[in-house]
């Protein structure tokens, strides 16, 4: 029953945010990635029980922490464009609480397949975290569910290739057809 990080250590992933949201609580947190903020997160770890950083780690280590966290933190501040990390929470059905910003914003349905916190307030994703963790499990399942019926529907890679194949043919037609 832990919340995860995965991403580069850099100042637009939101690194300082998520710091701050779980600095000083009980909430655990693992953090695996490496960057130029790494000795911040290494710090801040050393200072706070509830948090641990895992390092650089392998896409198999990815993986099973992925299936086995409570939810995936994403706190970017800036746009992204399609998340690799949230595809892959995404296909094992893990929700995700992240900024209302960009990519995060049109790909979780807050509520239905993660919750959304206003980009750059680690107050109110610790709030997120807080309420995540009362929440029922029952509730957690059915968003899980849903997380990966999305999954299904929009973002496999023969979804994907059907999409691209469409827009292929519509390109296609001449004009006026």
């Amino acid at each position: 029953n832990y919340f995860l990080f995965i991403g580069r250590l850099t100042p637009e992933k939101g690194i300082d945010v998520l710091l701050d949201a779980f600095a000083g609580t009980a909430l655990p947190l693992r953090i695996a990635g490496d960057g130029p903020l790494r000795p911040k997160v290494k710090e801040t770890a050393r200072q706070h029980p509830n948090i641990q950083y895992l390092g650089a780690i392998d896409r198999p280590a990815v993986m099973d922490l992925l299936s086995r966290c409570s939810a995936l933190i994403f706190p970017s501040i800036w746009y992204e464009g399609m998340p690799m990390t949230l595809l892959e929470a995404f296909a094992l059905g893990t929700p995700v609480i992240a900024s209302n910003l960009g990519a995060m914003q049109a790909m979780i349905q807050d509520g239905r397949t993660g919750w959304l916190f206003p980009a750059g307030d680690g107050s109110a994703l610790r709030r997120k975290a807080e309420q995540w963790l009362e929440t029922d499990e029952d509730y957690r399942r059915r968003l899980a569910e849903e997380v990966r019926r999305t999954y299904e529907t929009h973002y496999t890679p023969q979804r994907n290739l059907e999409l691209l194949l469409q827009l292929y043919d519509t390109v296609r037609q001449p004009p006026g057809t």
